[in-house]
């Protein structure tokens, strides 16, 4: 720890300032910094000199200074340390100097108030994966089962020299080949969507291409038609830049196509997984839309959330698949199926809208990560992203068979919607759940996360 010390001292013998006063502000300053912990022991006089190549009267007389300012403190026979008073000290200092400022200070409360981006989002637990088996929340991915191996392969191979010099450039105006590719082979065309390389934008989460989509779209159009219940950051980002949101009732084949929807701009839609009831837009619901909205010049954001995960073999192909008419933007994003943090996601739409979204793209983050990117790309290429998904799937058809078999022998009444489903399953709870003693509302505990 004294070489730490002797690193952190820097003394100008040609300043005005005398060297002890040198030694004594640079030690005062790391106390107050919180680079010395309590108790730490300083280095003796004589050792200290020697290191600092000063006389061992310059080092006792800075040691002395700072005993007497509180700084530190001396023991018999033990030498010095750093007072375990120091640091009340300093955050006294700091209150103080708060306090003294606060007048002065500008008043942020105030300039965000009546405009402020902190609205109702969602929030997901932290520790979802460590205290519940089958945590039942979109976008948790269990590390477990996650093939670590095969992507440490993948993020390797992608800075080996070649490929570094593929991706170690301004990006700004394509995105990695390889990912477009396998993400339209493996992600897109399972989905029944066939599209060419410039009608695919990469983004940073599904989210940003949301937030892209919406950006453009509502530019000139100002009413955001929405599910309700739904997604609600779909419409704060609307709100946030001025537009007004129409929350439209819902079925059970997806949303209504009301006189009020028809009304709209453009519709969010979340129709293979909805957010959060799980139904499944109908096939002829999907036709209907289509034909409505093309005959009212409507935008559809089709946000396809975790449709790679859904049980069913025979899925729904996408809105987007069922499209001819250009006016279907289809946002996705590979996160909820690999790993939240990882933020890929993408944008397919019309070559014309894909280059206008990439030139938004470039003013607000220029692009994502290449090395992400070349990555994930690797990822696709060698199979390992469907073998993860099958794993993924047969995960949560047990998470849900659990849950069923947990829940069925306490209440009878117990019914679990949606067996399509993927990471999140509804459950209809019993009108007496609220008068549930603790211990059985325990046991359903162990596999339901939120209720």
């Amino acid at each position: 720890m004294s070489q730490m010390i002797e690193n952190f001292i820097r003394l100008d013998r040609h300043s005005a300032e005398s060297l002890q006063m040198q030694i004594r502000r640079q030690i005062a300053i790391a106390v107050v910094s919180g680079r010395f912990p309590p108790n730490y022991a300083l280095p003796s006089v004589r050792g200290f000199a020697q290191r600092l190549n000063v006389s061992n009267n310059t080092v006792s007389l800075a040691y002395d200074a700072l005993r007497q300012d509180g700084f530190i403190a001396s023991k018999n026979r033990s030498g010095y340390y750093i007072s375990p008073d120091a640091h009340a000290i300093r955050d006294a200092a700091v209150m103080r100097d708060a306090a003294r400022e606060d007048a002065d200070r500008f008043d942020f409360k105030a300039h965000f108030r009546g405009a402020t981006y902190d609205q109702p989002r969602t929030t997901k637990p932290h520790d979802a994966l460590v205290r519940f088996r089958f945590p039942f929340i979109c976008g948790h991915v269990d590390p477990n089962i996650f093939p670590v191996g095969a992507w440490r392969e993948c993020v390797r191979d992608s800075v080996n020299s070649l490929q570094i010099r593929n991706w170690a450039m301004d990006f700004s105006t394509v995105d990695d080949p390889l990912l477009v590719q396998q993400l339209i082979l493996r992600v897109l065309q399972p989905r029944g969507i066939y599209a060419n390389p410039d009608e695919v934008l990469i983004t940073v989460g599904g989210q940003n291409a949301l937030y892209i989509a919406l950006k453009l779209l509502l530019s000139r159009r100002g009413v955001l038609g929405a599910e309700n219940p739904g997604y609600p950051e779909a419409a704060n980002i609307a709100r946030m830049d001025g537009h007004r949101v129409r929350h439209l009732p819902m079925d059970d084949e997806g949303l209504i196509l009301s006189p009020e929807a028809l009304e709209c701009g453009c519709l969010y839609v979340t129709t293979t997984h909805q957010h959060p009831t799980t139904i499944t837009m109908s096939e002829p619901r999907r036709h209907a839309f289509l034909e409505k909205t093309r005959e009212k010049g409507i935008f559809i954001i089709e946000d396809d959330y975790e449709a790679e995960t859904t049980f069913d073999e025979k899925a729904v192909p996408a809105l987007k698949a069922l499209d001819r008419y250009g006016n279907v933007i289809y946002v996705g994003s590979l996160t909820k199926s690999l790993m939240p943090g990882l933020r890929i996601g993408f944008l397919v739409a019309d070559r014309d809208f894909v280059t206008e979204a990439r030139s938004f793209r470039h003013h607000i983050l220029r692009h994502p990560p290449i090395n992400n990117q070349n990555s994930v790309g690797l990822f696709l290429e060698r199979g390992h992203f469907d073998r993860f998904i099958a794993r993924l799937r047969q995960e949560y058809i047990a998470g849900r068979r659990l849950c069923a078999r947990r829940c069925t022998p306490i209440c009878r009444n117990w019914t679990i919607a949606c067996a399509l489903a993927g990471a999140v399953a509804i459950s209809v709870l019993p009108t007496c759940w609220t008068r549930w003693p603790c211990r059985k509302r325990r046991r359903v505990d162990l596999c339901i996360l939120k209720n």
